[in-house]
């Protein structure tokens, strides 16, 4: 029998937001501004109801690439990570904070 290799995780640089109550304005439009079809959905006359929603809620949905269509919560306190690929172009995706700040850790 071969021997097995130990293999680790590469570490990657990512980008990321922490969705707070104080930023949830900010994050919105990073968030919508890496997939502009969800901006459109809102529109600027109910911004301001919508972004009031998200903070009563909790949680904003975010609609990725990899989601096939389908939303995903971005909870308070979560992440919204930003990537790139060839194949989705510049995209988003949430990740909870847990996950998050077991694997990330800030870069000097």
């Amino acid at each position: 029998m071969k021997t097995l290799k130990k293999y680790k995780r590469k570490a990657n640089v990512i980008d990321a937001i922490q969705l707070t109550n104080e930023n949830i304005r900010h994050v919105w439009e990073l968030a919508f501004d890496t997939i502009p079809e969800q901006k459109s959905r809102v529109g600027e006359e109910k911004l301001h109801e919508f972004l009031s929603d998200i903070k009563q809620q909790g949680f904003m949905k975010i609609k990725t690439p990899e989601s096939h269509g389908e939303t995903q919560n971005l909870n308070i306190g979560d992440y919204l990570v930003f990537g790139y690929s060839e194949n989705l172009g510049m995209h988003c995706w949430p990740v909870e904070a847990s996950y998050f700040d077991k694997n990330f850790e800030p870069c000097k």
